[in-house]
């Protein structure tokens, strides 16, 4: 078998063994307070990508972006590594260790943010709960291996969607991902705001995100898939309507049109 056919299996293989880390119960956090004297009723749940540690919200400027926008929301961060997505119980373990304790606590607007691969993660818990969000906000999220992007690319999203399900399950999630994705505009969904680079790798497959499945806001600006680039994105968001919508406190984000699409300032 060709090294390229073999790449996937062998990947699935390091994922499982451990060398993306322990799968653990509950799933590892951290919590960072929010500005205000009193514990805020809203919460942003930030998964990083697949290379990344949940740390680097922190140690990039996630956190402190928000505290010089005094944004008064809480931040819980996950160590949502590989192996949960290619173990299936991502979902599983955000829901039971993450936004059920959070509701239990009472945190009545729970947001989810993810980078990458974490923003994957976040479509995929949209998908099975979305009543329990009030919007997810993707950076540059992972849609999909290039073959699976190719394929929908070529044969188009509904003939992709209707063929066999994937071996590996996280072709699978990226299948699943992009069924939210087409099908979020007919039911009562989460807000979605989109952000990328333009010179990202994906950037062709963002922008048949932002077509297909309308989001509330799209952010893009000159960058690649990386750092420096989320980094001015997340500023670019919380200068935006995001941060009117979280500085606010408010439990459901105000109605803009969909598919609303704004240039990132260049800082």
């Amino acid at each position: 078998m060709p090294l390229a056919r073999l790449a996937p299996l062998l990947f699935a293989i390091l994922v499982l063994s451990g060398c993306y880390g322990r799968l653990q119960r509950p799933i590892p956090s951290s919590h960072y307070s929010g500005q205000a004297a009193e514990r805020s009723d809203t919460l942003l749940v930030m998964l990083p990508g697949i290379r990344d540690r949940m740390g680097d919200f922190d140690r990039e400027g996630f956190i402190g972006v928000l505290r010089r926008h005094a944004i008064q929301a809480d931040v819980i961060s996950v160590a949502s590594h590989a192996g949960y997505y290619f173990s299936g119980e991502l979902v599983e373990r955000l829901h039971d260790d993450i936004v059920l304790p959070a509701r239990s606590q009472g945190y009545r607007s729970i947001w989810l943010v993810g980078i990458s691969m974490g923003g994957m993660g976040c479509m995929l818990y949209a998908r099975e709960h979305p009543q329990q969000l009030s919007g997810i906000v993707l950076i540059a999220p992972f849609l999909g291996r290039d073959d699976q992007l190719q394929a929908l690319r070529e044969r188009g999203l509904q003939d992709w969607l209707a063929s066999p399900p994937p071996l590996l399950s996280i072709d699978r999630g990226s299948r699943e991902a992009w069924q939210w994705i087409a099908y979020r505009a007919g039911s009562a969904q989460p807000a979605l705001y989109l952000a990328y680079g333009r010179q990202d790798r994906y950037a062709a497959d963002y922008r048949l995100l932002a077509r297909i499945g309308t989001p509330t806001l799209v952010i893009d600006r000159d960058g690649e898939h990386d750092w420096a680039t989320w980094r001015h994105l997340w500023r670019s968001l919380l200068q935006g309507p995001l941060g009117q919508v979280l500085g606010s406190q408010q439990v459901s984000p105000p109605v803009l049109t969909p598919g609303t699409r704004q240039a990132a300032a260049l800082e």
